[in-house]
């Protein structure tokens, strides 16, 4: 058996308290979720329940400089799942996903780890416009 019995049971208490956040967001309003990566990576993926949004995606140093950006339609989107290639592999470290509307009063469905007294990704938060949302995660990964 290649993982523990406390693992898998951690792994799908995990698993069984994701839910859908509904957000509805103002024009440049944006999601953030920060990450830490002990991996080089060079693609993102993060779930969308609902495609007909209009938003950007960047990715930002711990600084919070943007590194890189693209626009949805740049994106590949396949079973609500968008994914983004990158033009540079990254190093590993800390970094923020950060999703910008692009349009005024949208509504997004997003996939999060929400557990209420458990943080599932201890390494990081997720933020709308700079506000810590409980102990939120987005459902994302990065790969190489």
């Amino acid at each position: 058996d290649l993982h523990s019995t406390s693992r898998r049971q951690r792994q799908m208490c995990i698993r069984d308290r994701s839910q859908t956040l509904n957000l509805s967001l103002k024009k440049n309003e944006a999601i953030k979720q920060s990450f830490l990566t002990k991996i080089r990576f060079q693609n993102i993926t993060f779930s969308l329940l609902n495609n007909e949004n209009d938003f950007t995606v960047r990715l930002l140093d711990e600084t919070g400089k943007v590194m890189e950006s693209a626009r949805q339609d740049q994106l590949s989107y396949a079973q609500n799942q968008y994914e983004w290639k990158l033009n540079k592999v990254k190093n590993s470290g800390t970094y923020v996903i950060e999703i910008v509307n692009q349009k005024k009063d949208q509504k997004y469905k997003l996939p999060v780890y929400w557990t209420g007294n458990y943080d599932a990704y201890p390494n990081g938060c997720m933020y709308r416009s700079n506000k810590k949302i409980g102990k939120a995660d987005l459902v994302f990964r990065v790969y190489q």
